[in-house]
């Protein structure tokens, strides 16, 4: 696996949505994209964190 460095293209991946799609970064090329990675826990502490970073980027 090649090492990723700020200012480098991502390589091409697909995830699934939170509505259960998959979505592929080539599909979102041209767009501004933040993928967040959180850490699963056992309350809702980490959804909660996430709204919060969302409602800060799209306000």
């Amino acid at each position: 696996m090649t090492e990723l460095t700020a200012g480098m293209e991502a390589p091409d991946f697909t995830l699934e949505s939170d509505a259960g799609t998959p979505v592929s970064l080539s599909a979102l090329r041209g767009n501004g994209v933040v993928l967040y990675f959180y850490p699963e826990l056992p309350d809702n502490r980490s959804r909660t964190r996430v709204i919060k970073v969302k409602d800060r980027m799209f306000c």
